[in-house]
């Protein structure tokens, strides 16, 4: 039997060992690296998410029947704005600072956890709140200002462009899914808004400044409510109204003193609307707004204020004397009829977002 002894190593395998080990120790690298740079990739995507999007447990989500009943009173309740504006007379950042202001202490007062709530928030949550405020403050400032410039029922119509916008920013920034109802609803809302600007701009160019001003502030009240979604189930409701709110109130109060605007020496008649709009307006109706905030879609809140405007024109017509135009019926129809369309179609929306949530978690 022939021995079997150790066998010859050839000089080239000896050399393309440490190479294939190399390539072995390479690999083996580039794998972990891989798997590492996914599970970085993935807590990124999750952090962001946490941030952007509202987890909200689904034991603690109140029915729906409540949340729309909420939106209900809350619309109802915002309607009053519009009118108290006009009857308070106030010049726009006197009247914000006031407004925001009193309801913040009226929520301060109500609630016991605003400096338990402010220490657990990070500091670019903070950040995030104080920049909230400061869009709070453009939008009541905007909006009471379009007053000067354009009728009632032409800046109240131009509400409709907040639904237009929360569209945009639910599908962009917090990946809401915009269904062709929604589509839909938009497409009437901005015919509907054609239409009041073409009359408007037929009586006095000087009307389009008020309409500008009017769609600027529902701009700014949709970059607070996307703000603000992301830090009301942060915190009780009454906390968030006094932090974001007050913050807003203080930004207020800075303009007006560097704009000069006096604060004192309104009728009587002034301060006591400055209270319907403290404690109906903003009180109930902003509060019920933030109330739903974080457990129905950005685009569900804002199209609820498209009813708003029939509520405001109604009070306008029956209490100031005010008078349509027959574009702003017209323009209205289709407003309201946008309205319908994308209440109709809400509950699917709302109820697809809670599966998907429910999944997440």
């Amino acid at each position: 039997m022939q021995s079997v002894g150790p066998q010859p190593v050839s000089f080239e395998s000896i050399r393309a060992a440490p190479a294939r080990s190399h390539t072995r120790e390479c690999q083996r690298r580039a794998l972990t690296d891989s798997t590492h740079n996914r599970h970085i990739h993935q807590s990124c995507l999750e952090h962001l998410h946490l941030h952007l999007a509202v987890r909200v447990s689904p034991s603690s989500r109140p029915s729906l029947l409540r949340l729309f009943g909420t939106l209900a009173v809350g619309t109802i309740a915002i309607s009053t704005s519009a009118p108290f504006i006009k009857l308070a007379g106030m010049r726009p950042f006197a009247l914000a600072s006031g407004r925001l202001l009193g309801v913040a202490i009226l929520y301060a007062l109500v609630g016991r956890d605003l400096f338990s709530a402010w220490r657990g928030l990070e500091r670019r949550e903070r950040a995030r709140a104080i920049v909230a405020g400061m869009f709070l403050a453009a939008h009541l400032g905007c909006w009471i200002w379009a007053f000067e410039f354009t009728d009632l029922p032409s800046a109240v119509l131009l509400l409709v462009l907040q639904p237009l916008f929360a569209a945009w920013f639910g599908s962009f920034v917090f990946r809401e899914k915009v269904t062709s109802s929604a589509i839909t609803a938009v497409i009437l809302a901005i015919v509907g808004l054609l239409i009041i600007t073409f009359d408007d701009l037929a009586i006095s160019p000087k009307q389009l400044v008020g309409d500008a001003l009017a769609a600027a502030a529902s701009l700014f009240m949709v970059i607070f409510m996307s703000l603000g979604r992301t830090l009301r189930p942060r915190m009780s409701l009454p906390a968030y109204m006094t932090m974001t709110y007050g913050g807003a109130g203080v930004w207020s109060l800075i303009l007006a003193l560097l704009m000069g605007t006096p604060l004192l020496g309104y009728p009587t008649s002034s301060y006591l609307w400055l209270l319907g709009l403290i404690f109906i307006t903003t009180g109930v109706g902003h509060a019920a707004f933030n109330y739903v905030l974080p457990h129905v879609r950005l685009f569900t809140v804002n199209i609820a204020t498209v009813a708003e405007p029939a509520l405001s024109i109604l009070g306008a017509v029956l209490f100031l004397g005010q008078r349509l135009t027959i574009y702003e019926l017209i323009g209205g129809a289709l407003l309201m009829a946008a309205l319908f369309v994308g209440v109709r179609d809400e509950k699917q929306g709302t109820a697809a977002t809670q599966i998907e949530q429910v999944a997440l978690e």
